[in-house]
């Protein structure tokens, strides 16, 4: 029997979220969690990078900065 291709799809995608993402305090949560590029997120979510944008616009999505880069808290998900 074949494997799903989507299975291996998932893996890589995986590889390639953590090396851009942050486990981090988030500043409107106030607890550590999955800090993420805007990008990255639709990766992890079934929104839009468009709805990712307004989201961040509307202050509905928790951001905040390490190292001079914009990063949204992945537990902040479930606002949209």
């Amino acid at each position: 029997m074949k494997r799903p291709v989507m299975v291996t799809i998932e893996q890589s995608r995986r590889v390639r979220l953590l090396a851009t993402a942050e486990y981090a305090l988030c500043p409107d949560c106030g607890v550590e969690t999955w800090m993420v590029p805007p990008s990255a997120f639709p990766a992890v979510s079934e929104v839009t990078l468009a709805r990712v944008i307004e989201g961040i616009e509307q202050g509905v999505l928790h951001t905040g900065k390490i190292d001079g880069q914009l990063l949204v808290c992945l537990g902040s998900s479930s606002n949209l």
